[in-house]
């Protein structure tokens, strides 16, 4: 528990030097899925991008302080697959944390896909299609039954570093 609390006081002290404008933003997580689009525009790829900022969610244990992570809207991007991937995440980590009503941003019409999107390359499609979680099957977006669930391998308790998932399931919507 001692790492965990020590981990959590060097987070809290990074994001709030990060929110102040701070010269080491690039070593920081996400602290919010609004923050994901700065490290995706700093050159992070989108995947790397997501599981900081899911390290940092799946290890607040304040349910209000994961709720403020989800409210804010992310920028739009110029990519309609990531911003209906953010909208996504939004919904389905309001409703998976049961942390209140789904943010209104994450319901824009921005926030949805026209076409499927299929994330999940090896999967058999109809796979998918049973897997998805509402959140992302409304958007069009096909994926695992936990697109976003926040293993140990990807945790590093003492730095920032991101522990590379898969290639096999990695997404790669870019800007």
């Amino acid at each position: 528990m001692r790492e965990f609390e020590a981990r959590q006081t060097a987070i809290t002290g990074l994001q709030k030097v990060r929110r102040l404008g701070g010269s080491i933003v690039d070593d920081i997580p996400p602290g919010s899925l609004a923050e994901i689009l700065d490290d995706v525009r700093q050159g992070h790829p989108y995947e790397h991008a997501l599981a900081r900022f899911l390290v940092e969610f799946h290890t607040d244990p304040d349910p209000e302080s994961r709720r403020r992570r989800i409210e804010d809207e992310p920028d739009l991007a110029p990519n309609p697959v990531l911003n209906a991937l953010l909208g996504a995440a939004g919904e389905h980590l309001a409703r998976r944390w049961d942390l209140g009503e789904v943010p209104a941003w994450t319901n824009r019409p921005e926030r949805y896909l026209d076409r499927p999107y299929f994330m999940n390359v090896g999967v058999p499609k109809s796979e998918l299609f049973q897997q998805s979680p509402p959140a992302f099957r409304r958007r069009r977006i096909y994926t695992i039954a936990e697109p976003l669930r926040c293993s140990d391998s990807n945790l590093s308790l003492w730095t920032f570093d991101y522990v590379e998932a898969d290639p096999e399931i990695a997404m790669q919507p870019r800007f």
